[in-house]
């Protein structure tokens, strides 16, 4: 089936000879897909089983955000392919991720980029900034549902480190991003109190894979 597949296309038009030929860039999402994954699945071509992943899963966006064994196995990829595909995922966000961390001063959408489907399970991080505001380094503070802000943790933190300023992402992975009325809180008591050591939080950015809150955009720092 498989090489039926990709004998009835014109040999130009087949992802390995199209890339050769007009350079990776020219491919489509399930032509780069197609590559990753070498081989088709059960009844299906490599470039069938590409498309049916990016059509079931939202796209590579949906795939990036749910690539875990179970789902590519769903779709028979299984063993040495789901890794190739895992492994290609992981290279694109360890990209974004460099290139994040070497960006002045991240806006929101960027920090939400970066980490809204990294983790499955709610964490409070933060982000240490230097004086340009360039992301330096990043502490996780909380996991679990239930998590509190040390404020004395943060301030020392920063201190010792020498940062000026800083930055809190907490995910929610229910998929929604509203702040709680303990969020507002003690993100309120850790403004104050980064004040007072002429310290600065910068924002509070509450999470999910659909969208974000920012503390800062909606004035509540």
């Amino acid at each position: 089936m498989e090489l039926r597949g990709l004998k009835a296309l014109p040999l130009e038009e087949r992802p390995r000879e199209k890339a050769l030929r007009h350079g990776i860039a020219s491919l489509s999402d399930a032509e780069v897909l197609a590559l990753l994954l070498g081989t088709g699945t059960r009844g299906r071509s490599v470039l069938e089983t590409a498309e049916a992943l990016l059509l079931q899963e939202g796209g590579l966006l949906g795939l990036s955000l749910k690539a875990k064994s179970e789902v590519l196995e769903t779709h028979g990829v299984k063993g040495a392919k789901a890794l190739r595909v895992a492994a290609g995922l992981e290279l694109s966000r360890r990209v974004e991720k460099t290139r994040y961390e070497r960006t002045k001063r991240p806006s929101s959408e960027e920090i939400w980029r970066r980490y809204r489907g990294e983790y499955e399970d709610e964490r409070l991080l933060l982000l240490l900034l230097d004086q340009k505001g360039n992301v330096k380094k990043e502490r996780m503070l909380g996991l679990g549902s239930s998590i509190t802000i040390a404020l004395e943790k943060v301030v020392s933190l920063l201190k010792e480190g020498g940062f000026p300023s800083c930055l809190l992402v907490h995910n929610h992975p229910g998929g929604l991003y509203f702040p709680s009325s303990s969020d507002l809180e003690a993100t309120s008591k850790l403004s104050l109190a980064l004040k007072k050591e002429g310290l600065r939080l910068e924002d509070h950015l509450v999470i999910s894979a659909t969208g974000y809150f920012s503390f800062a955009k909606e004035g509540l720092l």
